[in-house]
C-alpha cells in the first residue's frame, strides 16, 4: 500500500522541479541551453499537468494537504490553457552561440557572445549577450555592458563557433511564451 504513496510524492517532487526550472528561466537570466532538456521541460509540463492534478484529486497523500497539492496544478493547467499547449510546445528552440566576442581575463566562465535563434519562417532572432556559464547545460544571459570597449577585464576574440553568414547587429527581443 505504500508504492502508490510513494510514486505520488515521486511524481509531485518531480513535477515541482520542472516547474521551478520553467519559472527560473521565464523569470530570471536563468536559461536552459540544452535542447533536448528544453524539450523535456517543456513536454513534461503540459502533458503532466492534468495527470498530476488528476492524480492528486483522487489519490490524496495526505488528507489535510489535499488542497495545496491541488492548487500549483490547476492554476498551472489554467495559465497552459489560455497560453496554449501548441505555444509553449514550440518554445523549445535555444539559442545557439555563433561567435564568442569578448572573453573575461579573469572568469574563463563569462563570455560576451553573439547568438541566434531559428524563429522558423521569419527567420532567426540575434542577440549579443555576456553569458556566465553555470554548466555547458545551463547559463545566466544578461545585457552587454556599456564600457566593455573600455574594461581591461575584457579580452577581444575572434572565435566563431558555428559559421555563419549572419553578422552581430542589435540584438533583437527574445521573444518568451510568457509575455
Amino acid at each position: 500500500m505504500k508504492t502508490p504513496k510513494t510514486l505520488l510524492k515521486i511524481l509531485n517532487l518531480l513535477y515541482l522541479a520542472v516547474l521551478l526550472l520553467v519559472l527560473l528561466e521565464a523569470l530570471t537570466d536563468f536559461e536552459i541551453k540544452s535542447y533536448s532538456i528544453r524539450l523535456f521541460v517543456n513536454y513534461w509540463l503540459v502533458t503532466n499537468t492534468p495527470i498530476v492534478l488528476l492524480c492528486n484529486i483522487f489519490y490524496p497523500v495526505f488528507k489535510s494537504k489535499r488542497r495545496n497539492d491541488l492548487t500549483i496544478p490547476a492554476m498551472l493547467l489554467v495559465l497552459i490553457l489560455i497560453i496554449g499547449p501548441s505555444k509553449i510546445l514550440s518554445a523549445k528552440d535555444t539559442w545557439e552561440t555563433q561567435a564568442v566576442l569578448y572573453q573575461n581575463k579573469h572568469l574563463v566562465f563569462r563570455k560576451i557572445e553573439f547568438q541566434i535563434q531559428d524563429a522558423g519562417t521569419h527567420g532567426y532572432y540575434k542577440r549579443t549577450v555576456e553569458v556566465v556559464y553555470l554548466t555547458p547545460l545551463f547559463v545566466i544571459v544578461r545585457p552587454v555592458p556599456t564600457d566593455i570597449h573600455q574594461n581591461a577585464d575584457w579580452v577581444k576574440v575572434s572565435g566563431a563557433v558555428n559559421g555563419t553568414h549572419l553578422s552581430p547587429l542589435q540584438s533583437i527581443p527574445q521573444k518568451r511564451f510568457f509575455h
